[in-house]
């Protein structure tokens, strides 16, 4: 929820509210595919854009990657993440992988096409793209920018 100050709003951190959650949610039934994706990789830190996205894909058999750009508790990341989403996903369709020792240590290394943030886009990107991971995943794979 926000607080109104002097007619500024402030939001909660990773816009963990259930409007961010929904429209995500709409946003990804929108997108239009040749293919569902079958793999999905979402840059993480609150979940707020994965919630979204397995509500969207909550009847396919998508497997979902939750790229980590800070050190987090997987088992606190997956109960926030059902909670925002309202699905508690299964272990063979919700992988966490943590992309970063400290959050300050970023390595550069492969930019992505795209404009990335260098916490989350581009330390998931450079786990996706590393040699053998794209190849190991179910196709097509789904990138999904949550636009830091």
């Amino acid at each position: 929820s926000d607080k109104r100050l002097n007619s500024w709003y402030l939001f909660p951190t990773g816009l963990r509210l259930p409007e961010s959650v929904l429209a995500i949610e709409k946003e990804a039934r929108l997108t239009p595919f040749d293919e569902p994706p079958r793999t999905i990789v979402v840059p993480s830190g609150t979940g707020t854009h994965l919630a979204g996205l397995v509500r969207a894909f909550s009847d396919t058999d998508t497997e979902f990657i939750a790229t980590l750009g800070y050190e987090r508790k997987e088992d606190r990341f997956r109960s926030d993440l059902a909670r925002a989403s309202g699905i508690e996903l299964p272990d063979t369709r919700l992988r966490i992988i943590s992309t970063a020792d400290s959050y300050y240590e970023v390595t550069t290394g492969k930019m992505p096409p795209f404009p990335a943030h260098i916490h989350y886009e581009c330390r998931a990107w450079n786990w996706l793209t590393s040699p053998g991971i794209i190849e190991s995943l179910a196709q097509p794979v789904l990138f999904w920018n949550i636009g830091a």
